[in-house]
């Protein structure tokens, strides 16, 4: 099994939801053997129009779907729908796999993945035999048909999704909650590198401040806040691992202040800013 290290999996999954591509000819990313405790959960919960799959290994933990809590435990199956609001965690050990699937990949196969929900929780012996074929396969560099294997894998997996994991409700009108947190997260997004208040937020999404405090809260199980420093300090992160200085790195992301810079990126990213690139 390949393995990725903390700091890289945090990198990539920010780089992963903000649409920067596949950057292989494979149409998926795959994470194997992720680790998580209390201590090292991510803070941040996302969404994207691509498929992901998680699979718990060892342990146990939670995943919020839209708000909506589901325990996982060791063999179960998670499916993230298309623009879900999701966040895997745990209160003891948790260890998951997680397969993304490009959307265009999905479209080839005449699979509209948008177009209805999958089950978002299930038990399936067949589905964990080819999610090993296929980590099996993808660790296989020296096959020379690794690509065409490894496609063909994917391709079962969604028939498989398709013809025994379609979900018998149909897909609801998003709830005007749920559009405001992702509204709320999109702008963020669009403006981290300035000051950012309650009062903006709250009048750029039309939510009053309270509503949308306890929304984004229940939805993402962070408060706006706790997101926007989560959210800097990964984007900051990258900047110095550009080659970036930590003091051009926290200005560009919006801290002008570099002691609450520092306390900050150290309780996100559990290392000091200084010693990140190294």
């Amino acid at each position: 099994m390949q393995f990725i290290t903390r700091k890289e999996h945090l990198l990539m999954n920010t780089r992963y939801e903000e649409y920067f591509g596949f950057k292989s000819k494979l149409p998926f990313t795959l994470y194997v053997g992720l680790e998580r405790t209390p201590e090292n959960c991510s803070n941040e919960a996302n969404w994207h129009e691509n498929l992901e799959i998680q699979v718990c290994e060892e342990g146990e933990g939670t995943v919020l779907l839209d708000g909506e809590k589901h325990h996982f435990l060791t063999n179960d199956i998670v499916v993230v729908n298309s623009n879900v609001i999701h966040h895997t965690g745990t209160e003891n050990k948790l260890k998951y796999s997680c397969l993304i699937i490009d959307t265009k990949f999905c479209e080839q196969a005449d699979i509209d993945h948008t177009a209805f929900l999958f089950e978002p929780h299930f038990k399936s012996k067949t589905f964990i035999d080819l999610l090993n074929n296929l980590q099996t396969i993808y660790n296989n560099n020296k096959d020379i048909c690794r690509v065409a294997k490894s496609k063909e894998i994917v391709l079962k997996i969604l028939i498989e999704l398709c013809e025994h994991h379609i979900s018998k409700v149909n897909k609801p009108m998003q709830k005007k909650s749920l559009e405001t947190v992702r509204q709320t997260i999109n702008y963020i997004r669009q403006n981290y590198n300035r000051t950012l208040s309650l009062d903006e937020i709250s009048k750029n999404v039309l939510m009053d401040k309270y509503s949308i405090s306890r929304e984004f809260k229940k939805i993402t199980a962070q408060t706006i806040f706790q997101y926007i420093n989560n959210y800097r300090c990964k984007r900051a992160a990258e900047l110095i691992l550009s080659g970036k200085t930590v003091q051009e790195a926290a200005f560009m992301c919006g801290f002008h202040n570099m002691s609450y810079f520092t306390k900050v990126f150290k309780k996100y990213m559990r290392e000091l800013p200084s010693k990140y690139k190294k």
